[in-house]
């Protein structure tokens, strides 16, 4: 793995180049507005989540740095709404004690209650 180690220039352009070939990845639309953040480029932090926010609109990443963004550039009530939908997206902790024993007896739904997880396909006939 290469290190960029505060190197946000050079971060930027190795994630511009898996953009091109994947535009529609979250991580890396998410990486992009965070470097972007913390040069503290605010603007085009926003217009890489927007990209996330065409993509999944339900992602805590996005809400989170936005709310930074919206923070940075002193737009308060942006940010207040970016802390609304990052809150209600957030996962609830709580919830792994009500849903834990459940996802022990049943693979499936442990399966499905995990961020990244596979179906298994059916065989067409």
């Amino acid at each position: 793995m290469i290190s960029f180690d505060g190197d946000y220039d050079g971060a930027l352009k190795s994630l511009e180049l898996v953009r091109a070939q994947y535009p529609r990845d979250r991580v890396v639309l998410n990486q992009i507005a965070r470097i972007h953040f913390l040069k503290r480029q605010y603007n085009p932090a926003l217009e890489a989540l927007r990209a996330v926010n065409a993509v999944d609109p339900e992602d805590v990443q996005l809400h989170y740095t936005a709310m930074l963004c919206y923070r940075g550039l002193g737009d308060n009530a942006s940010a207040d709404r970016e802390e609304k939908l990052f809150r209600r997206f957030k996962a609830d902790e709580s919830s792994q004690t009500i849903t834990g024993k459940r996802r022990m007896i049943s693979a499936e739904d442990n399966n499905e209650r995990q961020a990244i997880h596979e179906h298994e396909s059916a065989v067409i006939r």
